[in-house]
This record gives C-alpha cells, sequence and structure tokens, in this order.
C-alpha cells in the first residue's frame, strides 16, 4: 500500500443508484491501485473489495463527509472524487506515482484532474514549463473547485473548514474568493489537463449525460442507468452558456448572467447539492 496518497469518493445516499457503476468501473480500469481507498456517505451499508465504507451521519452534508475522509487518513495527499465521476480507460499506475511525486517535489497543494467543463479551452501559461499542465490564476472562479483532484491534506482541510454545508456552498465561497483577486498564480495549483484518471461525468441536474451513456455503450458497457438521460439540446445549451459566459471579458459576466436569466437560461454547477 502507498502511504502518500489516499483516495476518497464522497457520495449522497440519494445517488446509490451510480455506487456500484463508480466502484466498478474504479476497480475494473485500475486494479493494481496501490493506494488506501474510501468510500464516505451518510448512513447506507454498502461493501465492496477493497474499498473502506466510512458513515458520516443522516444529517452530514459534503463538508462534513470530507472531514471524516480527512480525519480517517494520515497521507499527505488525498485524491477527492464524487460518486458521478465515471473512470472509463485503464488507468496508468506509473503515471499516476510519478504524478504524486512532482506533486510533492514542486510544493503543489492543489491538482486539478480534469476540467468536466469540456466547453472551454484552458489558455492559462504553463506550470514550470510542462506542457499539459497549467498555472491557475488566483483569480480564477472556478480555479480550485470539486473537479477531481489531488489535495495536499493540509490544504483541504483548512478550505474544508468544521461546519456542515452542502458542496454548493464550497464552490461559492471559492467563487467569492476569487472576485476579489488579481490575475497572479495561485500558488501551488494547478491544472493537469491529459485526465490521467480517464474520467466521464455521470450526471448534471440529477441527469445523466447522454455522451457519458452513450460512450460506455460504445465499449460495451450498460450502465446501471435508473434516473433520466438528458435530452442533447438540453446539454448543448449547457455548453453554450459556458461558451458564452467564457467569451466575455470577467465585468461583463454578471451582467450577461442577469439578462441570460431573464430570458429563462438556468445555470448549474457541476456539483449537486449534497
Amino acid at each position: 500500500m502507498d502511504n502518500k496518497m489516499t483516495i476518497a469518493f464522497i457520495g449522497f445516499d440519494g445517488y446509490d443508484d451510480m455506487w456500484d457503476d463508480c466502484i466498478g468501473l474504479f476497480q475494473r480500469f485500475w486494479p493494481d491501485c496501490p493506494y488506501r481507498v474510501v468510500f464516505v456517505n451518510n448512513e447506507k451499508d454498502v461493501n465492496w473489495t477493497n474499498v473502506e465504507v466510512l458513515h458520516a451521519g443522516k444529517d452530514a452534508e459534503w463538508s462534513k463527509k470530507v472531514q471524516v475522509a480527512i480525519n480517517a487518513t494520515r497521507t499527505p495527499y488525498l485524491c477527492l472524487l464524487l460518486e458521478d465521476f465515471l473512470v472509463g480507460k485503464t488507468i496508468d499506475t506509473a503515471v499516476i506515482a510519478d504524478t504524486v511525486r512532482f506533486i510533492e517535489q514542486n510544493g503543489i497543494r492543489y491538482y486539478k484532474l480534469v476540467n468536466m467543463n469540456r466547453a472551454v479551452k484552458n489558455h492559462d501559461p504553463s506550470y514550470k514549463g510542462v506542457g499539459y499542465l497549467h498555472e491557475i490564476p488566483e483569480s480564477d472562479e472556478y480555479g480550485v473547485s470539486l473537479q477531481a483532484a489531488i489535495w495536499e491534506t493540509k490544504y483541504l482541510k483548512t478550505l474544508v473548514g468544521t461546519e456542515n454545508y452542502n458542496a454548493w456552498k464550497f464552490e461559492f465561497d471559492r467563487v467569492h474568493e476569487a472576485q476579489s483577486k488579481p490575475d497572479t498564480p495561485n500558488e501551488g495549483c494547478v491544472f493537469d489537463e491529459r485526465n490521467i484518471l480517464n474520467l466521464q461525468h455521470g450526471v448534471i441536474q440529477s441527469q445523466y449525460l447522454p455522451g457519458t451513456v452513450k460512450y460506455f455503450r460504445n465499449i460495451g458497457i450498460n450502465l446501471n442507468v435508473k434516473r433520466p438521460i438528458m435530452s442533447y439540446r438540453k446539454y448543448f445549451m449547457l455548453r453554450f452558456q459556458s461558451k458564452v459566459k467564457y467569451s466575455v471579458p470577467k465585468p461583463m459576466r454578471k451582467v450577461l448572467k442577469s439578462m441570460m436569466e431573464k430570458m429563462g437560461y438556468k445555470f448549474v454547477s457541476t456539483v449537486r447539492d449534497k
């Protein structure tokens, strides 16, 4: 067992229909995973080989579950995932190990592994000349977010705090902090555009993304779909909203969002309410 990092899935009991796919795909495509894996939920009893299930309590929201994960590990790094992040291809253990070493050697405290919002291309400067790594500006509203990432455990613990609150609050707090920050690099925070965990995003607004269902079907895997599949029309509308938002200067984004909301558009984060 590698003692540098723990992998923690944060689950909401209302999403239990996704759990077997989430863990099953993770284990199928990473059979030689050398890291301790924990799954933190509310109260539901589940059992998977080589996965420790931890209960945070009936009323525990996202932050309390993360606190449970942090308190249950002694590793300096924690890879934080949600149950609707689905592994879709074999993970290269050597690449992950090299990444963890790079994180440790460079004092990185937040290493974003994927941007689920693929409608927006990253144009931030490279980090230390590494082509696939980007600096994260302090002013980036969703630079530090709940996308899949490897966190320095101490840094994550500081940001999460001790209160019990949902994932929306965590991301909105980061957005508000970024709005008053300059465009200088956020120290120790980088984004890796390779998607080394080969993740597919499963659900937005409680609906499966149609491309994700199709992706797995094309490789011979039928997901355990027990909730609606989003229409392609709605999916492309969400992508369009993202493209429009990030194509205008920051001072104009609030105005544009207000105008679009008046026209009937609804905006959504990549995380849910638990």
